[in-house]
């Protein structure tokens, strides 16, 4: 257990320790326990958001009153089986951050293999995932509104959170932004360079994944006209 609260006290030689021993499958198996757990308590709220999004839209035009009527209705089987694809996504998720991180971190001229990076992400995203998703969701239950932020977003209360300007600032979350400060220290113990190479090298990574899903976002937003 204090292995596991070394990723919040003392993220570099911790994260450092589970790279060298590619201990990854306890994190990744709570993350994806916790994601499901979490999703089910605000599935209620969550698909009221989203018929309340696609009534507003240009979207609705082309459903019927029918489809817009039943838009926020689910029976109990729909709300445990849809608990699947937000684990699934999760875990997709976790492995395409590895990946890019790792391709990101061999570029810059850093040893180590993809288990190695992927075990240091799994461990890490308990941060971002597991405590920063309870923090969020506790938002939602209290506020019976899936539009909370913990980034510079909620700075700006009046952005439209369908801009592309919301989109961006939304992406520098507080826990995520720990997330990866506590991966770049624990990647650089474990590679032997400095804390400030691997926070670079970290920080070109945010910035590609800001601009792909930023872009990603904005742009099937504007196709199905929402």
């Amino acid at each position: 257990m204090n292995d596991y609260l070394g990723i919040f006290t003392d993220p570099g030689k911790t994260l450092a320790a589970f790279m060298e021993k590619k201990n990854w499958i306890a994190a990744l198996t709570v993350i994806l326990v916790v994601t499901a757990i979490l999703f089910y308590l605000i599935y209620p709220i969550q698909k009221e958001d989203q018929a309340k999004f696609v009534r507003e839209s240009k979207l609705a035009e082309r459903l019927s009153e029918e489809q817009l009527e039943n838009l926020d209705k689910f029976t109990l089987t729909k709300r445990a089986t849809d608990t699947v694809f937000p684990m699934v996504f999760m875990g997709l998720s976790l492995v395409m951050a590895a990946f890019f991180i790792y391709l990101f971190f061999k570029m810059g001229g850093v040893e180590g293999s993809f288990v190695h990076f992927f075990s240091g992400v799994a461990n890490a995203s308990l941060i971002d995932c597991v405590l920063g998703a309870i923090v969020r969701t506790a938002l939602v239950l209290t506020k019976k509104t899936t539009l909370v932020t913990m980034s510079l977003a909620a700075l700006f209360p009046n952005m439209e959170f369908r801009s592309l300007g919301f989109m961006v600032v939304s992406q520098l979350d507080v826990f995520t932004l720990w997330y990866l400060g506590a991966l770049a220290a624990g990647i650089a113990v474990f590679a032997k360079i400095s804390w400030r190479k691997s926070a670079t090298i970290a920080l070109y990574y945010f910035i590609f994944k800001v601009v792909i899903l930023v872009g990603l976002s904005y742009l099937s937003m504007k196709i199905v006209g929402m």
